[in-house]
C-alpha cells in the first residue's frame, strides 16, 4: 500500500531494524550501569510534542537532562513533530554532543553573526502579503535564525551515528492539515491487529 509516495507497511524496514538491533547492546549496558538488570534491550522511546520554538527549547532541556542522568543511552527511539523536530535536528547533525548544540544556539544570536537590520527589511518586504501576521514575523525574525542551518542538512547526513547504534533511531513526523479525499475512509492495521480509524 502506497499513499502520496510514502510507503506504508507494518514490518520495519531492513535499514531500522539493523539500526535497532546494533542499538540493542548499548541499551542494555547503559541500563546496567544504572543498576537496572537486563539481559534483553527494551524498546525505549521519547516523544517531543509539538509547538514550535517553546517545543524546540522544550525537548532540547529534556534531551539535555536525559543526557546528564545517563538515560538518552537507553532509549531506542527518537521522535518529534513540529518544534520537536528541529531539537533533533539540533541533536543528529551535532552527533548528539549537547555542549556543541548549546554552543551553536549561543553562537547564532549573537550580534555579530545576527543582522537584525537584514532580518527586519525582508520582513517589511513580505508584510504587504494578505496573510501575514505576528506569528510570521516572530518565525522569520527568531526561528528562521535558529533554524537557518538545517535547510542545507539532509537526513541521510545524520546516519552515521545511527546506523552504528550509539544514536537513538530518528522519527522526524510531520503533518499535513489538508486530509485527501481518498485518506477519509483509509483504516489502517496497528502492530497490534487492531484497527484503528484514520
Amino acid at each position: 500500500l502506497e499513499s502520496h509516495g510514502v510507503l506504508i507497511t507494518p514490518e520495519l524496514q531492513k535499514e531500522e531494524k539493523e539500526a535497532v538491533d546494533n542499538r540493542k547492546p548499548q541499551v542494555v549496558m547503559s541500563l546496567n550501569k544504572l543498576g537496572i538488570k537486563a539481559d534483553e534491550a527494551p524498546v525505549i522511546a521519547v516523544l517531543g510534542s509539538g509547538g514550535g520554538l517553546r517545543a524546540h527549547f522544550a525537548c532540547l532541556g529534556v534531551l539535555i537532562e536525559m543526557k546528564n542522568h545517563g538515560l538518552l543511552d537507553v532509549i531506542t527511539y527518537l521522535a518529534g513533530v513540529s518544534g520537536s523536530t528541529w531539537a533533533l535536528s539540533s541533536f543528529y547533525t551535532n552527533s548528539g554532543n549537547m555542549d556543541l548544540i548549546e554552543a551553536d544556539l549561543e553562537h547564532r544570536f549573537e550580534p555579530e553573526n545576527w543582522s537584525v537590520r537584514e532580518s527586519l527589511q525582508k520582513t517589511i518586504e513580505v508584510a504587504s502579503l494578505e496573510n501575514y501576521s505576528l506569528t510570521d514575523f516572530w518565525a522569520y525574525v527568531v526561528i528562521s535564525r535558529q533554524t537557518r542551518e538545517f535547510q542545507g542538512s539532509l537526513l541521510s547526513s545524520m546516519k552515521k551515528h545511527v546506523e552504528k547504534g550509539t544514536l537513538p533511531y530518528p522519527i522526524f513526523a510531520a503533518i499535513d492539515n489538508d486530509l485527501h479525499d481518498d485518506w477519509k475512509d483509509h483504516k489502517t492495521q496497528s502492530r497490534v491487529g487492531r484497527e484503528v480509524q484514520n
